[in-house]
């Protein structure tokens, strides 16, 4: 956690029909980098779950003036990473999305994924 904010927590969505041998959407919220919740995109990823057969990870990061947005990325590697080597699923499975301001915070991850030389989903 940066500035003692404490541990990154995030939820695991399984829903009728979804395997993690399918794959993982990953989701980051939205919310203006400084609220929201992962639960604004639960009706989403239900009807993606559900068509792909894919089971999902939401991260509620934390949210900014407490970090700043590149430490917000450095929360999404660790989801990331939870993926890969926690689930055991191949970056080829992965699926990652977000809404607004998740929407940035996914493109700064693939960016700084590119950066450390970690495989892209």
């Amino acid at each position: 956690s940066f500035n003692n904010q404490g541990p990154i927590k995030g939820s695991i969505l399984t829903y009728p029909g979804a395997k993690i041998e399918n794959g993982v959407i990953y989701y980051i919220h939205g919310g203006g980098f400084f609220l929201g919740f992962p639960e604004m995109g639960y009706a989403m990823l239900c009807v993606m779950a559900q068509y792909l057969g894919m089971i999902a990870v939401a991260i509620d990061y934390h949210y900014c003036p407490e970090i700043s947005i590149p430490q917000q990325v450095d929360e999404c590697i660790i989801g990331y990473k939870y993926i890969l080597n926690e689930l055991k699923v191949s970056p080829k499975k992965v699926f990652i999305t977000g809404g607004s301001a998740g929407g940035g915070l996914v493109l700064l991850t693939l960016q700084k994924l590119n950066k450390v030389g970690l495989a892209q989903p």
